[in-house]
Formats: C-alpha cells, sequence, structure tokens
C-alpha cells in the first residue's frame, strides 16, 4: 500500500512540474509576442509621425543619396563641398530631414545653437556635422530625453551654410607627432523647423523613396 501511495505521489509531483514547466513556457511566449506587439505598435507609431512632419514641412527625406557611390571604390573617393551644397541647400528652399543624436547644446546670446551629429556617418562618403539654430522649446525637448550619446532625432533642417572642414589632426602611432591630414568632415549650418524623439527608430525605405529629389 505504502508503495502504491508513494508512486501515485511521485506522479502527481511529476505531472506539477510538467504543468508548471509548461505553464511557464507558455507565459513566456504570451511575453514574448505581446513585447513584440507593443514594440510594433510604437515603431508603426514613430513611422506614422516622422512621415507626417516631412509632409508637414515639404522635406527632403533622401538626400543622403547624393553621397552613394555605388561601388567599393567609390568610398575612397574624395566628396566635394558643392556636392553637399546642392544636397543640403536647395535651390527650391525646400529644408531635409535627417536622423542624428546630439552632441553639444550651446547658448549663444538669445539663441541655443545645438550640434547634431550621426555616430555612424563617418562611414559615409560625406562626414557631416549639423549646428543648427533652435528655439527654447526644442532644446527643452532634449533636454528631456538625455538618456546617453546615441538617443536619435528626426530633425526638420533648413541648411543656409556649408564648409569643409580643410585638415584633420591624427597622431602618428611610430612617432607620436601630431600629423594634419586632407579632412572629409563637413558643418552644415542652419535653423531646426521642427523635431522628434525617435530613440532607435530607423528610416525606413519607403519614406527614403527611390531616388534622390
Amino acid at each position: 500500500m505504502k508503495k502504491i501511495v508513494s508512486r501515485v505521489t511521485f506522479g502527481l509531483v511529476l505531472l506539477a512540474i510538467v504543468y508548471w514547466l509548461i505553464s511557464n513556457e507558455i507565459s513566456d511566449k504570451r511575453s514574448k509576442v505581446q513585447k513584440k506587439k507593443v514594440e510594433t505598435e510604437k515603431r508603426l507609431q514613430t513611422e506614422a509621425s516622422v512621415a507626417d512632419m516631412a509632409a508637414k514641412h515639404n522635406a527632403v527625406t533622401n538626400w543622403e543619396q547624393s553621397f552613394d557611390k555605388k561601388d567599393l571604390l567609390g568610398l575612397f573617393k574624395s566628396t566635394y563641398t558643392v556636392e553637399v551644397e546642392d544636397a543640403l541647400v536647395r535651390t527650391d528652399h525646400r529644408p531635409i530631414m535627417l536622423f542624428a543624436s546630439v552632441a553639444d547644446v550651446g547658448r549663444e546670446t538669445n539663441n541655443y545653437s545645438v550640434h547634431f551629429y550621426n555616430w555612424f556617418g563617418a562611414i559615409l562618403s560625406a562626414d557631416i556635422h549639423f549646428v543648427l539654430d533652435c528655439t527654447p522649446d526644442q532644446v527643452k525637448e532634449i533636454m528631456l530625453h538625455r538618456t546617453g550619446l546615441f538617443e536619435k532625432y528626426a530633425i526638420i533642417a533648413q541648411v543656409s551654410e556649408v564648409k569643409k572642414v580643410k585638415l584633420r589632426a591624427t597622431v602618428s602611432a611610430e612617432t607620436d607627432e601630431v600629423v594634419l591630414e586632407p579632412s572629409n568632415v563637413f558643418i552644415a549650418k542652419g535653423r531646426c523647423l521642427d523635431l522628434l524623439f525617435v530613440d532607435d527608430y530607423k528610416l525606413s525605405k519607403d519614406l527614403l523613396g527611390a531616388k534622390p529629389e
């Protein structure tokens, strides 16, 4: 009798463990599905907000394609200031949309000057830093989302001037001397018309369009 009771007890415990494992697995799957659903809804909402902002300002969203060199060899070719000017300071006076992080916020008299930079932009053929005049409300929005180096904003910018940094300083590994080399860094100045915190949102191909305008 004791053996039967022991076997029944063992069987019930085993069933309880199996039930717990299955329940836990189902719960994890539901949690992952719910998390993915929330992330998808957030991405779609952000995408809609970005598209609305671009449409509101009639902004050019695919200007970076002007620097697409098409092949690996093209990556080693210099980008000229006139090429960057043609893409950013437009004859049709349309602003551009860019995605970037905040590198610095400064105050000049009654204005704020914000340095926006895409930390992965250095791999492009044109390494562009945007220095834009911003309103106090825009700076307040930036300060609210100050979480780190890589928080990202969708920015509508009216660029008025582009300058190339002529030289950049590097330190020689052999001699420890400072060496001046040609630079591929550009400074684009202008005004921030609008901005939206988008975190890690990536610009969709549909918004980018097929060809540069």
